[in-house]
């Protein structure tokens, strides 16, 4: 080989190797996630505190059978035209007298006479039955300085109320005389939520409700979002004074009603939106109906079936919100209790009216509705008027007279 091949060879080359350059995308991804890991993370820590610090001891709601708005329940306006009142806030139930005068309870406790104006019910003067104040009375909660009736009947002259603060009492309508029958220690467990009533035709025997045995009115709210049954049926006997426990264990025990024949009760139940019927010998259950809205009150009409009325119709959020009772719970550990039913309420759809007339066999006769609060808002109750219009109450506004039917 001579010296100029030598020359011509090129020494080889020792390569480095290429570093590969990292896209920006992908650090940017990597730096967020330990972001997200540390929110995650304090999320967590923050409603483990509201679990354990929680108040409530909230229930999977298992039982809940959710009825769409279709079909006999599809969305209409029956119940949206008619007359406001102003002034009567929280007229829960509503009853008319002999002569067409109109009776209900308000929030602050004070229960009122509206008397007719030129034959229009519901529309004239406005007369005081009581302040609904009853000092040295037993009451359910020291949280009001008053009353809060929430369920009547006037048979003969005399109211016989339900009272959320005091329990079971009667006023003469004529004396103005209060007596107190049943107060709230006088079972066990104690009242603490007394709602509804009604009364057998022989008037010997009254049948009532306790919402809660945990709770009072005022924290009707924690009653919803524990999702607990601890109401109950009462049966009072006039002669004998005797009190029974008839039915535990309802879910937010509201409205009570007694067939024509007296042989059955309706109570509903707000939080599993049901009404069920009990044959008062047995207490066996001999239906159930579901509805697609919180029910309270239920008022027999003129035809012998029943009027069962609600509102608060779920939206899919609160459906979830049914079965995740570890979230609810943590929740009312969080927030203040008025924090958590104004959040109750905001996705509950108060506004959205629904009353359903069933029959003695719990079917579905009729649906009317105010979808939109037109006329109606946080509906508790429909009571038939002699005049063929219906008289409205509300939980939270005022009552309103709806067209005839």
């Amino acid at each position: 080989m001579d010296n100029r091949q030598v020359r011509r060879r090129k020494p080889t080359q020792t390569q480095s190797p290429k570093t590969e350059r990292v896209p920006e995308s992908s650090k940017k991804a990597s730096s967020v996630w330990p972001v997200i890991f540390l929110i995650a993370a304090l999320c967590g820590f923050v409603l483990v505190v509201g679990y354990f610090n929680s108040p409530l001891r909230c229930l999977d709601i298992t039982d809940l059978v959710h009825v769409p708005l279709e079909g006999k329940f599809e969305k209409n306006f029956l119940l949206s035209k008619g007359i406001k009142t102003d002034g009567l806030i929280g007229a829960e139930c509503i009853e008319e007298d002999k002569d067409g005068n109109l009776y209900t309870g308000l929030s602050d406790g004070r229960i009122l006479k509206v008397a007719k104006l030129h034959n229009h019910i519901g529309e004239g003067d406005i007369e005081e039955i009581s302040k609904g104040v009853f000092p040295g009375i037993d009451k359910t909660s020291n949280d009001l300085a008053h009353g809060r009736p929430l369920g009547f009947r006037i048979r003969n002259g005399v109211m016989y109320v339900m009272d959320a603060m005091y329990g079971f009492y009667t006023i003469d309508l004529n004396s103005k005389t209060f007596e107190h029958l049943v107060a709230p220690h006088d079972t066990n467990p104690p009242m603490k939520f007394p709602n509804d009533l009604d009364i057998t035709s022989d008037g010997r025997i009254v049948y009532f409700t306790d919402t809660s045995s945990k709770h009072p009115i005022t924290k009707l709210g924690y009653c919803l979002t524990e999702g607990r049954c601890t109401g109950r049926l009462f049966q009072y006997e006039f002669a004998t004074k005797k009190l029974t426990t008839v039915v535990n264990d309802l879910c937010f025990a509201n409205g009570v009603q007694l067939t024509s024949d007296g042989s059955t009760v309706l109570v509903a139940e707000t939080t599993r939106m049901r009404v069920r019927y009990f044959d008062v010998k047995t207490w066996s259950i001999k239906h159930v109906v579901h509805l697609p809205m919180m029910v309270d009150n239920v008022r027999m009409s003129k035809r012998g079936t029943f009027w069962v009325a609600g509102a608060n119709v779920p939206g899919t959020l609160t459906k979830y919100m049914f079965r995740m009772p570890m979230l609810r719970q943590a929740l009312a550990g969080l927030l203040t209790y008025d924090q958590l039913v104004e959040s109750t309420l905001y996705f509950a759809k108060t506004e959205h009216g629904i009353a359903v007339e069933l029959n003695e066999s719990g079917e579905v006769l009729r649906v009317l509705q105010d979808p939109h609060g037109n006329l109606t808002f946080a509906l508790s109750q429909l009571t038939e008027l002699s005049d063929g219009r219906v008289a409205l109450g509300s939980y939270f506004t005022s009552m309103s007279i709806g067209d005839a039917l």
